[in-house]
């Protein structure tokens, strides 16, 4: 963060610097709520709220945004709430498998922005050929014993076209500097009625479409208008990123954080006018423990 407030992200919104963000005092406030109840969800044991007050203040008093990742990281590394967290990042892996698994055909799977490859292990575990692709690569990768596909931001992948029956996205798009030309990279690489299936960080949350449990969830997200829950996620994606999921001290390596945000209304339109068949679509809400960010999924069909 910490950009100029004329920065914009690929889809126009204006991207505020974090000393804008946190000189809301609502805005401060509901993020120090946040962040205790995620680290108690990690461990109830620890001193929630001064780690939250700290994380804040870090947060918003420092100009250089790399100051604040390298303090907030070693913060949570030395409480210990980091190494908690990568425990509860590495069971995911099974929960993402039963999420995509329904949606699958056919035997060649990609996961497109594999991270540390332990999905597409599971499915590799489970009879499918995988090919894992990413724009940096994770040290789990070579235990996974899957062929890896190397790519850098703006590149056209490296393979030839209709290769797979299935490409699978976990909140990658977003991380994208320019998601329409990489949707249209991946709608090249699968073959006719294979899928493109895709979970995404989304907000713009209409309350009216969740269910209970989905609006209980979410209920400090909906306590935002749709401006608030765009700053929202705007925070919580870059923590996650560059502070508790990852975190690197070379810019090179770096997870890249444009916010490229969307709606799933949005998402929908704009793999439709890709000439896919959205086939399914639907709110996962807040569905996982050591991120309050909000998901959605999207199952689209390629038809030609």
């Amino acid at each position: 963060m910490n950009q100029l407030p004329s920065k914009k992200n690929f889809w126009g919104q204006a991207i505020p610097s974090t000393n804008e963000l946190f000189a809301n005092r609502i805005f401060a406030e509901h993020i120090n709520y946040e962040l205790v109840n995620l680290f108690l969800k990690l461990d109830n044991q620890c001193d929630a709220r001064s780690l939250a007050e700290e994380v804040v203040f870090l947060a918003g008093s420092r100009q250089y945004e790399p100051e604040y990742e390298y303090l907030a990281h070693q913060l949570l590394v030395d409480t210990g709430l980091i190494q908690k967290h990568h425990q509860e990042v590495k069971s995911l892996s099974q929960r993402k498998y039963d999420l995509f698994m329904p949606y699958v055909v056919g035997n060649r799977v990609m996961d497109f922005g594999c991270g540390d490859g332990l999905l597409g292990r599971r499915f590799a575990d489970n009879c499918y050929d995988v090919t894992l692709a990413d724009v940096c690569r994770n040290s789990l990768v070579d235990e996974s014993n899957l062929p890896f596909v190397y790519f850098t931001q703006g590149e056209t992948m490296p393979l030839e076209d209709e290769q797979f029956d299935a490409i699978l996205i976990y909140g990658v798009l977003h991380h994208s500097d320019a998601p329409i030309a990489s949707i249209k990279d991946l709608i090249r690489l699968i073959r006719p009625n294979g899928r493109l299936i895709t979970v995404e960080t989304v907000y713009g949350i209409n309350e009216t479409e969740l269910s209970k449990v989905q609006r209980e969830e979410a209920k400090p997200m909906l306590a935002f208008d749709e401006l608030g829950q765009f700053h929202h996620t705007m925070f919580f994606d870059h923590f996650a990123n560059r502070i508790f999921t990852h975190f690197a001290e070379d810019p090179l390596h770096k997870i890249n954080v444009p916010y490229n945000f969307n709606k799933l209304e949005e998402w929908n339109r704009i793999f439709e006018e890709l000439q896919t068949k959205v086939i399914a679509s639907k709110h996962l809400g807040v569905n996982e423990v050591s991120s309050p960010l909000y998901h959605t999924l999207h199952v689209c069909e390629k038809t030609w």
